[in-house]
């Protein structure tokens, strides 16, 4: 209908140009003499056959240019639903010119070109599964009114592991709740009268594994500033999984080892003061010693002391044994002398120590504990723990940049191995994407929220619950 009705126009249009006259006086130079009926049905073959031949022409000339597009790189990459999608492909604008797409409806996703060529696909997928997006792009010869080419391409987008994991809630009516997170802030260094004072802040965050099946954070911490004694105290315990009131195992470690660390210290008072400085002026094996006897008999003796309230706990808890409160410790105490610093630990269990010192150099203040087979450990729980006297260490520095104190949920992912717990650079890497994240250097209470926020972070394979403290 369309083609007959062009022709009906073209036929007017060259009649009143006169060619109907001049094919007329040429055909009777020659000896024809046609009527007007049989120039018009040579009129219209003539034109037929010329629109025929153009058409095929374009057709011609079309088949050729998608054939050149579908010589064009346009791959774009495979993605990931809810990540940050971007790439970028270029078209010779000279040839062939992108006047936009389809397909990208409520994908998350969008075009953007340039004058140059440059076709950018960016955006956040909402969904996961392929997509198809339509290009459409005039060639050479094209004009108005005639259909654009089209290219069609397929990306695919996985699904994002995170829309996996669940997030139930805790059930109410346990034993032993406890908040999902926690986290505290201790400012020293603004109000204490210690020159180069330094500041606490920790946080922990119920592992994805336990919100994925509803069960409790089993991580606990404590922090405090002895203010007139002027000691620090550190601890970090992570509950064993597989002991059902290994949350409050973890809890009672950090309450009553900080209550008694606070107690014992004090106690020792200038005996303690003594024996360091005789030790930093004179670092004989006899002052050692005499130093790791008052370690024993104060920040030993109060990890003790947290392990009997442990059994005492399970003993008064009808159908409990001692190994359901199972929790590993890591504790450490920390003062300044006016000849530097002083930092003792304890460690029992796995996740790590570390001492960062300024010049980027790392001291690791212990051992993590192994067992015969990948994921054993060892716990507060276990008396023979205390037996081994290399659990206490102690050093005296000038200064240090941080003392950090983790459980395994952030040392598994940072360090994966033991020996990478002996490299400076790992802990550059962790250090590095802390002070990325949160205000450090700020020394506001706001870095509670932001740490806790970090302890977030994404690590394949690693979903257990996140407790760090720092001293900086």
């Amino acid at each position: 209908m369309r083609r007959d009705r062009s022709l009906r126009i073209i036929h007017r249009t060259v009649t009143v140009d006169g060619l109907r006259q001049r094919v007329a006086k040429a055909l009777t130079a020659n000896g024809h003499t046609p009527d007007d009926n049989e120039l018009e049905k040579f009129e219209t073959w003539l034109i037929r056959r010329m629109w025929n031949e153009y058409q095929t022409e374009l057709m011609d000339q079309r088949i050729l240019a998608r054939n050149e597009l579908n010589k064009v790189n346009l791959k774009f990459p495979n993605g990931r639903q809810g990540t940050p999608y971007k790439h970028t492909v270029h078209v010779d604008p000279t040839v062939f010119k992108c006047t936009g797409t389809s397909g990208l409806s409520d994908t998350g996703l969008g075009l953007v070109r340039d004058a140059q060529g440059n076709l950018t696909l960016s955006g956040t997928p909402k969904q996961a599964g392929d997509i198809e997006v339509t290009f459409y792009f005039t060639y050479p010869g094209w004009s108005e009114g005639q259909k654009y080419l089209e290219r069609q391409i397929h990306i695919a987008f996985n699904t994002d592991p995170d829309s996996l994991w669940q997030n139930i809630p805790v059930p109410e009516g346990i034993d032993y709740p406890k908040e999902d997170t926690d986290m505290k802030y201790v400012s020293v260094s603004v109000w204490s009268d210690i020159p180069g004072g330094k500041d606490i802040v920790a946080a922990s965050r119920r592992g994805r594994s336990h919100a994925h099946e509803g069960s409790p954070r089993d991580d606990d911490f404590v922090v405090s500033y002895l203010n007139g004694d002027e000691w620090y105290v550190l601890a970090v315990a992570d509950g064993a999984g597989s002991a059902k009131y290994s949350r409050e195992g973890s809890r009672i470690a950090c309450r009553e080892v900080e209550t008694w660390v606070r107690l014992l210290l004090s106690e020792a008072g200038s005996d303690f003061t003594e024996a360091v400085t005789n030790y930093n002026n004179q670092p004989t094996q006899e002052n050692a010693v005499r130093v790791g006897k008052l370690l024993y008999n104060t920040i030993v003796k109060a990890a003790w002391e947290a392990s009997k309230a442990i059994k005492t706990e399970s003993d008064n808890k009808a159908g409990a044994v001692v190994k359901d409160y199972s929790t590993t410790l890591l504790l450490a105490v920390c003062r300044k002398f006016d000849f530097g610093w002083f930092v003792a630990t304890y460690w029992v269990g796995d996740g790590a120590i570390g001492l960062l010192m300024n010049d980027g150099t790392v001291k690791i203040m212990g051992e993590p504990d192994g067992g015969e087979y990948a994921g054993q450990t060892r716990f507060l729980t276990m008396p023979s723990v205390f037996s081994d006297r290399t659990r206490y260490r102690f050093t005296i520095v000038p200064d240090f940049k941080a003392l950090v104190l983790m459980t395994d949920g952030v040392s598994d992912p940072w360090f994966e191995t033991d020996a990478n717990l002996q490299r400076s650079e790992k802990w550059g890497e962790l250090m590095k994407s802390i002070n990325d994240n949160v205000s450090l250097n700020e020394r506001k209470p706001d870095c509670a929220a932001e740490l806790l926020e970090w302890l977030g972070f994404r690590s394949r394979g690693n979903h257990d619950d996140r407790t760090i403290a720092i001293l900086y």
